[in-house]
């Protein structure tokens, strides 16, 4: 398995970078479900990768609340 390291700064170009971090994280959607507690089988919903992010830990906070 291949790693990398990314590295986030606040600066100038900052706003660049919030546009598509979202979609930064779903690179690694094993990790994002392994870190939330999601099944592997999660399905993502979602016109772009904040609403994806967003859908994702409200399920978990779903599932969390039916226990």
């Amino acid at each position: 398995m291949n790693k990398c390291l990314v590295l986030f700064v606040e600066g100038d170009t900052e706003v660049e970078f919030q546009k598509s971090i979202e979609d930064w994280f779903l690179y690694d959607i094993e990790g994002v479900l392994g870190f939330l507690r999601l099944s592997k089988e999660t399905k993502l919903f979602g016109k772009n990768g904040y609403e994806k992010l967003q859908r994702l830990i409200n399920q978990r906070n779903e599932e969390k609340g039916k226990r």
